[in-house]
């Protein structure tokens, strides 16, 4: 169809990443996307370009898990415990993962309590630090370690306490470093640098022009 909106192959939209554009006659603009998972699958560009569409369907969703997106991935740190795959037959209703403590014993562990810090190893680090103040307590629960991310954002380590307010360190995916409170990004109330609600913007216009 002449004057039809495409999409240039190399495109990328979270996980999917434009291969093709689909020759249609009548209806909605399609193209090929790749997924990070290797797959190729078609979908209606307005769906992706608007993030409707953001994986093939291999991203299962984290129920029960405030600011969540995605799936945790293999290898993420959360202090002692590193985590190794999903345990896909746990009863719960929860998502759980089976993660490595540092100390070389396997456990799993809910993927809220991995995210909010509440699990920090299998339980031998609390066997060896013995009894914590409660000062020390609600500090180990609002740090962050390098490595570890949110939505865009990449921690690298902490700042000064200001106010009673624990505050990281931050390197979004598009280069940009920020301090955030890390109350803010633990909920995901904080995912970027502000590019994030920029690129939304554009991908809403762009979506505009292809309807």
């Amino acid at each position: 169809m002449p004057g039809r909106k495409t999409l240039e192959p190399g495109l990328v939209f979270n996980h999917l990443t434009v291969v093709a554009n689909v020759p249609v006659k009548s209806g909605p603009s399609l193209s090929e996307f790749r997924c990070r998972c290797g797959s190729v699958k078609t979908f209606k560009n307005t769906q992706v370009v608007t993030g409707e569409r953001w994986h093939c369907g291999c991203v299962k969703p984290l129920r029960h898990q405030k600011g969540a997106i995605g799936a945790i991935p293999k290898g993420t740190r959360f202090n002692h415990l590193t985590v190794l795959h999903r345990d896909e037959g746990n009863p719960s209703r929860l998502i759980h993962y089976v993660c490595l403590c540092d100390c070389g014993r396997t456990v799993t562990r809910a993927a809220q309590s991995l995210r909010g810090g509440h699990t920090t190893s299998c339980g031998c680090m609390s066997k060896l630090r013995g009894p914590r103040t409660a000062e020390q307590s609600a500090h180990k629960r609002r740090s962050f370690q390098p490595g570890e991310r949110y939505g865009r954002l990449t921690v690298l380590g902490p700042v000064p306490v200001e106010r009673g307010k624990s505050k990281s360190r931050f390197r979004c995916d598009c280069g940009a470093e920020i301090v955030r409170d890390n109350s803010t990004v633990r909920a995901g109330a904080t995912q970027s640098c502000g590019c994030l609600v920029s690129d939304s913007a554009k991908a809403r216009e762009q979506a505009k022009r292809i309807r």
